[in-house]
């Protein structure tokens, strides 16, 4: 029986208590566990999570200390139930409605990894002009950012992935722990997708993205981008190879009946 791992790594989120309800709007086809790991938040937002473990399901890491993303999600696979897992960042940038299309090639044995893209779909892609005016100049600019290490990445790893630092990237738990990994900020996901596609067939999906600026709190930074670059192409270089094909499909969403709510419960890190 699949079990989804929906892991959230959290640092000063405000908006996390509005991300939850909206999972708990989304009827999966599989049962589900939701792990959230806090990564050393300082506004209350940790303070909220231990307070309202009594009204949800939720599994809660704390860890001593702000780490990185990648280490919090490292954490959280760490102590997962499931056989399959999906990342879901503490903001609203990614509606979680689409997690149910985005593991779905994994559920029907389609693929063991599977990406939810925000390009894939030509319809909402964003000219110049008005991204600016949604989102301002400096988003704009991480944008470009983004989109110029999705391209050096397929050119040194000679894949064709249309968003390799999107947020919603969903595993195979089993096939993911055999995957080793350094990275303790956003640059696991890219080192991760560097040793995947060595060994299987990335599938894309398209999703729905709200972008949001940083004074609603958006976190990557272009040191972080640095990182990633760098990144990329160290590992790259020494490890030169030619990727799988990647697998690109609409994937209807589908709705059953839920799964049974896991109990609640609280971890440190000295538990781990």
């Amino acid at each position: 029986m699949a079990l989804l791992s929906i892991i959230i790594p959290v640092f000063n989120e405000p908006d996390l208590p509005v991300l939850i309800e909206k999972l708990y709007d989304v009827v999966f086809e599989c049962e589900r566990e939701i792990i959230i790991v806090d990564d050393g938040s300082t506004d209350g937002t940790r303070e909220w999570l231990v307070q309202n473990q009594n009204f949800y399901d939720y599994r809660l890491i704390v860890m001593k200390k702000n780490s990185g993303k990648g280490a919090a999600v490292k954490q959280g696979l760490r102590v997962s139930r499931g056989t399959i897992m999906v990342i879901q960042d503490g903001d609203l940038e990614y509606e979680p409605f689409e997690i149910p299309g985005v593991i779905a090639p994994i559920l029907r044995g389609k693929t063991k990894v599977c990406y939810g893209s925000r390009y894939l779909d030509a319809n909402r892609r964003s000219n110049a002009i008005s991204w600016i005016k949604a989102h301002g100049i400096k988003n704009y600019i991480m944008y470009l950012g983004g989109r110029l290490i999705n391209s050096l990445f397929n050119f040194l790893c000679q894949s064709r992935l249309t968003d390799v630092s999107t947020c919603y990237k969903a595993f195979a738990i089993p096939f993911l722990k055999t995957i080793p990994a350094k990275g303790n900020g956003f640059e696991l996901e890219h080192e991760l997708t560097m040793k995947i596609i060595k060994q299987t067939t990335i599938q894309e999906v398209p999703i729905h993205y709200n972008p949001r600026s940083y004074n609603e709190g958006k976190k990557i930074t272009i040191v972080d981008g640095i990182k990633i670059f760098t990144s990329i192409v160290h590992s790259c270089l020494i490890n030169s190879f030619r990727a799988p094909a990647v697998s690109r499909e609409k994937v209807p969403h589908s709705f059953h009946p839920p799964g049974s709510m896991m109990s609640r419960e609280i971890l440190s890190t000295k538990q781990l």
